[in-house]
């Protein structure tokens, strides 16, 4: 009996000294939060007054960290999206400066602006994302980028500078040493990032055209299916001129069009590309007041030089392509030997061109149909990617082959650069 009480007792002095050792460590607690008080959350400021100083510090990884838990506090926080472009800035990541200041542009599409006051910081992101475009050599989508932002900052088109920006609307023609700008045709394609809905829902015309704040877009495709492209002024080459008129080629391949829809024997006169050119291309290209300056042109009948064979002739076009003489042998401007690469017959195609099919070599080079006939009726010829005649042509329905118009337009119609 003696020895329970004394086991009792034991117990019970443990259980107070566990008691008291709670109490005492309850206490010590108590104190220490009464000293120090509630340990301090930090704000989104915070976060970005370290991350400042982080930059200083040149501890990059540390400083954005720092800006990420600052968009955790305030997903809106557009410095912070200015301060990690910075950070890849500094680490030469181009690709992580681009993907951040896109997704600060869909953070500012998602923000109510009806009631606030827009910050600097908006425009600094539209156009520090255009610049990159821009250096990218894609001036086309930095125009799509700052059209759709200029709903939300007043100007932010018309007041972007960047001498490297080179996206033509509307422009006067104007006769330079070589080439000049006249008409206008689809060029540029409109990439996924500048696709904004004021461009797939607006109103297209008959021939693919729609207007969106100032700039002409032409859509292709079909069931819903649509690329998007912005027109732009056609580059012309000077190949002739008097003071009456100037005679014109298009500086490179402005699309991808068969000589003929058929094959068959076929010649100029009879062939679909003539009707595709005075008719589709010329109410696309040009608007009523150009069309006033254009003239027509009485095309001569044409021989192929090594073949013999005579095609078309004494028809009159208001759009045409070079034949072979024309081209050639002192024509025109064209030193060049027909069976020797000549510089001046080297082409280009634009984006558009190439999309919809033209050919080209490794340097970007293409082919470009000639108005005269090959080895046989079936066959027309072309300008390879050299600049060397292929005498031998290609069939008629080709569908890599690129176009290079021809037009002549009054002298006065020409304005000085």
């Amino acid at each position: 009996m003696e020895e329970e009480v004394k086991t009792n007792k034991k117990k019970i002095i443990i259980l107070m000294a566990a008691v008291i050792a709670v109490a005492v460590a309850a206490v010590i607690i108590m104190i220490v939060v009464s000293i120090t008080g509630k340990p301090k959350e930090l704000t989104a400021d915070d976060h970005m007054k370290n991350a400042a100083a982080f930059m200083e510090d040149k501890e990059y990884g540390k400083a954005m960290s720092a800006y990420n838990m600052a968009l955790e506090e305030n997903p809106e926080l557009l410095d912070a999206y200015i301060g990690i472009s910075g950070v890849y800035e500094a680490e030469n990541n181009t690709q992580g400066v681009k993907e951040t200041l896109a997704k600060a542009i869909e953070v500012i599409n998602d923000i109510d602006w009806s009631d606030k006051e827009v910050p600097d910081t908006v425009k600094d992101i539209y156009y520090k994302y255009a610049d990159i475009l821009v250096a990218d050599g894609d001036s086309v989508t930095a125009q799509s980028i700052l059209m759709s932002g200029s709903d939300i900052v007043k100007g932010l088109l018309d007041d972007y500078s960047n001498p490297d920006y080179k996206v033509h609307n509307d422009a006067p023609v104007r006769s330079g040493e070589k080439t000049v700008l006249f008409g206008m045709y689809p060029d540029k394609r409109v990439e996924a990032d500048g696709l904004t809905k004021s461009i797939t829902d607006a109103e297209y015309d008959d021939n693919g055209i729609a207007e969106v704040k100032g700039i002409k877009y032409f859509r292709t495709g079909e069931d819903g299916k649509y690329s998007y492209y912005v027109m732009n002024d056609i580059t012309w080459r000077v190949v002739s001129e008097d003071k009456d008129k100037c005679v014109l080629m298009s500086e490179y391949a402005i699309d991808a069009v068969q000589f003929n829809d058929e094959y068959s024997d076929i010649d100029w006169n009879n062939s679909s590309l003539r009707n595709w050119l005075n008719k589709t291309f010329y109410d696309i290209a040009f608007n009523d007041e150009q069309k006033k300056n254009m003239l027509s042109m009485t095309t001569s009948s044409s021989r192929n030089p090594d073949y013999g064979l005579v095609s078309g002739g004494g028809v009159s076009d208001m759009v045409s392509i070079f034949s072979a003489e024309e081209c050639s042998e002192g024509a025109n401007g064209f030193a060049g030997d027909r069976k020797a690469s000549d510089k001046d017959r080297l082409c280009k195609p634009t984006e558009f061109a190439s999309d919809r099919g033209v050919y080209t070599d490794t340097n970007g080079y293409c082919k470009w149909w000639l108005r005269t006939c090959g080895v046989n009726m079936a066959l027309e010829m072309f300008t390879n990617t050299t600049g060397v005649f292929a005498c031998d042509g290609y069939y008629v329905i080709g569908t890599d082959i690129g176009v290079r118009p021809v037009i002549t337009i009054s002298e006065n119609s020409m304005v000085s650069e």
